[in-house]
């Protein structure tokens, strides 16, 4: 999951990354990125979590 928030913040032009790693262990990890890229288009928010959608959500 890391990589591929970071791959994104790059394919987006950011020249800044911070990571936050709270509470990692074996059942929970939290991170928060924050870049400064240009971010994801209005119309693409719906598609980007579309992608990342899998079985496990009921709705």
């Amino acid at each position: 999951m890391l990589k591929e928030l970071l791959k994104n913040s790059l394919e987006n032009g950011a020249t800044r990354i911070e990571i936050d790693i709270d509470r990692g262990g074996t059942k929970h990890i939290h991170i928060h990125i924050r870049d400064n890229s240009g971010g994801i288009a209005k119309e693409e928010r719906a598609l980007a979590l579309t992608l990342h959608a899998t079985s496990k959500i009921a709705d």
